[in-house]
Parts: structure tokens; sequence; C-alpha cells
């Protein structure tokens, strides 16, 4: 189970007149301690993803980065900000740095995506294969076709005196376990074998 977290942001920012940090933004530890465990420095980070350079920034940083960069309001927070960069914390330095990069959430994601998308399939190929050959036995049964065949009868026989039909919707299937016998207790689905 995936924990998520919410970023508490400040609106307001504490100027500083000394040389002391500035912060912008709260610098919370689920941005802190992933930030720390990437050891490249920030402006080499923003070089690789606007370059989308997965060799020199890596796999693991990559879904790292993907769950800390700045969302629209820190990053909109953070551009106001018009004092010595240096004096920044490194989570608010790290925002500042990322915060003029076009869909920086967006670009992240998608890459982290690319990356990991022959892995994906690789866990969902079996499934899709299994799948496949049980559609291409549907086409080909002859006894499918018989109960289909009925299904469509018992409905034109509850539907007399109605609209006859040629044909249904696949999808209409799913409504036949509401249907009832006048018991009201067995379900007209269990009749059709």
């Amino acid at each position: 189970m995936k924990v998520q977290w919410t970023r508490k942001v400040l609106h307001s920012y504490h100027r500083s007149d000394s040389n002391q940090l500035v912060s912008l933004l709260y610098s919370i530890n689920q941005i802190v301690i992933p930030l720390e465990s990437i050891k490249i420095p920030i402006e080499s980070i923003k070089a690789y993803i606007i370059a989308m350079d997965h060799t020199s920034l890596g796999d693991r940083n990559i879904t790292v980065l993907k769950d800390i960069v700045p969302t629209d309001e820190e990053r909109d927070i953070i551009s106001t900000y018009t004092g010595d960069v240096t004096l920044l914390s490194k989570v608010d330095r790290f925002f500042y740095e990322l915060s003029d990069i076009p869909y920086l959430k967006s670009r992240m994601e998608t890459w982290h995506f690319m990356l990991h998308l022959s892995e994906t399939i690789a866990l969902v190929a079996p499934d899709l294969e299994m799948i496949g050959k049980a559609c291409a036995e549907l086409t080909c049964s002859q006894k499918w076709l018989d109960v289909l065949r009925i299904i469509m009868q018992m409905g034109n026989f509850l539907n007399q005196g109605g609209n006859q039909v040629d044909a249904f919707k696949m999808s209409s299937l799913a409504k036949l376990m509401e249907l009832k016998s006048a018991d009201n207790k067995t379900v007209r689905l269990f009749m059709i074998h």
C-alpha cells in the first residue's frame, strides 16, 4: 500500500536580511530525504530532465524525482522569489531550479512510464494472450452461439407483445443475473443450461 503524503505550502515566505537560509516552502522530510539520496547537483538534474537523459540521471533517480518534483502551487510560490537563490533551503532551491521546466510533472510521469513500459508489458502479456485465446475459442464455438440464441429467444418470449429483436448487445449479458424466476429465488441464467 502506497502512503500519500500531503505537502503543506507556506503562502508567504520568510525574508532574511542576514546570510541565513530563506525558506519559501516547508522543507518536509518526504522531499528532503529522497532529494538527499540523489547524489547529482541540482543544476545537472535540471539539464538531464530537459534533455531526458536517462543514462546520466539513472532509472532510480527518475523514479524518485517523479514523486518529489514541485506541484503547480509550489511552482507558483517559488516563482515569486526574487532574492539570492543561494540563500534558499535545499528543497526550495531544487523547486526554484525546476520551476521553469514546462509540463514538469507530466514529463516525469511519462518518462518513468516509458522506462518501465517493457516490464509492464511483460507482466500483462500472459493475461492478454489468455484473453486472446479465449476470444478465439468463443468465436468458433457452436455451443456459445447456441447459448446466445437461447438467451435471445428467452428475451423475445419475455417481451411478448413488445419489440422482438434479432440481436442484442453483449453488455446486456451482465443483466441476466438480475432476471429472477417467479419464486424470486432462482436466477433465470441458471435455467439456460
